[in-house]
């Protein structure tokens, strides 16, 4: 029987109906970018904020959340409904680094989209952060996200950034001075953060385009050009901004024939401009990114000591490990690792004081390892690889007592493709969540706060390659440990022991990541089994 209260739609309205239906089972969930805050400090209650596009009706959401070295989750969020944004509780009970999934559900059941990331909890964030600890930013070339990279930045430990201040963006037009809004905006945030910014010139501007020869400044007009327009930068920020680094990389760049009278030139007029700023040659220039000193004996032999204030270097090593890094076959060292250069570099400074008694000061203003794809090779650089490089880097710094400030390159990923290296140098990823060396950043910046180097307390046998150091004193004290094998050793773990400076019953025992760890202990002796990653005795 033909039903007159039963609605017939024709055909094209039907198929807009289904279609309708469909877009309103569908969704898309976000938990990360520029808005959402994956970082905090202390274990507790933590919240992630969570996006639902694509939907018309109100849908089901939930997560759940794993340990980083864990298989089954440590926690559960509650089923909150939601039609735009709403709020995700976690109770995360210890310091460490986790992953998380959510999953947004209709209200019959059917999922409709879900997402993972990961968040990071970091030590208590009140502590003396490490003066030395410093990472690169790109403000200057459009990167990053204010409050939430200096929010990061801070949670992190870091108390240095180096951004780039273009003579291109000081001097568009000849002679016509300006400085960037987002510059102005970065000096000033970093400042709030009670961060040291670093701006490093150069790099060339389409003002004098075909005036400046090989990338380089290399006739008298344009090394004045370059000079005035670094001064009306220094003028302009004062003693906002009292680090900087004349010209990045000037590999094309002779030492002695073309960097030097630049130097001869600029440095007077920047150092009149302002007295107390601190401005650093060579930029990393030279093989290697300098680590051989090829960039700055030649200088100094040439009667440049005068005309600078610290020089940097750019030691890059990757993907060979910090401790053993690669052979330097021609060079003054014979390897490039930390434990090599940095003595070495230290050396140049103290032999070779300026005429008024001062002694240079050395920059490592970039240095990193990008994460690998698995394709790449055999032993990529993975995640956690990262995150051990990043620790140990700073450790062993720490250990020679070198430098005056290290920058991790870089903060931030630049882009998303895993086979690209220029995008996978962050420690944080490009939609601002972190990476497992994020929280190695955080924790060891906690652990090693303004210590300074005590003692080396590494096994004496030869067939161990275990490293560990002594950090503190009196009351204050933290040991680390870690297993430095060499690149293609087969060892991957190694049982030692350490006889600690302190009763074992006032030791705490903590993982890369924070996380407390049994302490195995007889007789004042702690039994360890060490790894690539560092492992931190703490004084209680």
């Amino acid at each position: 029987m033909f039903n007159f209260h039963r609605r017939i739609l024709p055909p094209f309205l039907a198929a807009i109906a289904l279609c309708g239906q469909a877009m309103a089972e569908t969704a898309k969930l976000t938990v990360t970018g520029s808005d959402c805050q994956l970082v905090s400090a202390k274990p507790g209650k933590k919240t992630i904020k969570v996006k639902v596009e694509g939907n018309t009706n109100p849908v089901q959401v939930f997560g759940e959340i794993y340990q980083y070295d864990q298989k089954k989750p440590c926690a559960r969020s509650k089923k909150i409904t939601i039609s735009n944004t709403g709020t995700i509780e976690f109770d995360l009970r210890s310091t460490g680094f986790y992953e998380f999934t959510i999953i947004a559900k209709a209200n019959d059941g059917k999922e409709l989209d879900r997402v993972s990331s990961t968040y990071a909890v970091v030590p208590d964030n009140n502590y003396d952060h490490p003066r030395e600890m410093g990472t690169c930013t790109h403000f200057g070339q459009g990167k990053g996200a204010y409050p939430l990279t200096f929010n990061l930045l801070n949670l992190a430990g870091f108390t240095r950034i180096r951004d780039d201040f273009s003579w291109q963006a000081i001097e568009p037009k000849p002679k016509k001075y300006q400085v960037p809004k987002r510059i102005e905006k970065l000096v000033n945030t970093a400042i709030k953060y009670k961060i040291k910014p670093l701006l490093v010139t150069g790099y060339g501007t389409r003002a004098y385009e075909g005036k400046y020869s090989n990338g380089f400044v290399n006739t008298p007009e344009m090394r004045e050009a370059y000079g005035n327009a670094v001064v009306f930068a220094v003028k302009h920020f004062g003693n906002r901004v009292t680090e900087w680094e004349l010209w990045n990389e000037p590999n094309r760049a002779h030492p002695v024939k073309h960097y030097l009278p630049m130097l001869k030139v600029v440095y007077p007029i920047v150092k009149k401009a302002n007295p107390r700023a601190t401005f650093i040659s060579c930029g990393g220039g030279g093989a290697g990114g300098g680590p051989g000193g090829g960039m700055i004996i030649p200088i100094i032999k040439a009667g440049g000591v005068d005309f600078q204030d610290g020089f940097s270097i750019h030691p890059y090593m990757a993907p060979h490990d910090p401790d053993y890094g690669y052979g330097a076959r021609g060079a003054p060292i014979p390897r490039v690792s930390v434990p090599v250069f940095a003595p070495f570099q230290k050396r140049i400074a103290e032999k070779n004081p300026k005429s008024n008694g001062r002694k240079l000061s050395v920059w490592v203003t970039e240095l990193g390892w990008p994460t690998e794809h698995p394709s790449t090779r055999q032993h990529p650089t993975t995640e956690m690889l990262q995150a051990a490089f990043f620790a140990r880097t700073y450790l062993m710094f720490r250990k020679e007592n070198a430098v005056k400030g290290i920058f991790w390159y870089d903060f931030q990923n630049d882009g998303i493709n895993p086979k690209e290296k220029e995008d996978n140098f962050g420690i944080i990823r490009k939609d601002f969540s972190p990476k497992p060396a994020y929280q190695a950043a955080a924790v060891v910046a906690w652990i090693l706060r303004n210590r300074p180097y005590v003692r080396d307390l590494s096994p004496k046998d030869k067939m161990n390659n275990s490293k560990v150091y002594q950090y503190g004193q009196g009351k204050d004290r933290v040991i680390v440990a870690w297993l430095a094998a060499p690149e293609g050793s087969a060892k991957q773990s190694e049982n030692i022991n350490i006889k600690l400076p302190f009763s074992p019953r006032k030791a705490i025992l903590l993982d890369w990541q924070g996380k407390k760890q049994k302490l195995n202990a007889k007789n004042g002796t702690v039994m360890l089994k060490t790894t690539y990653l560092p492992q931190y005795i703490v004084q209680k």
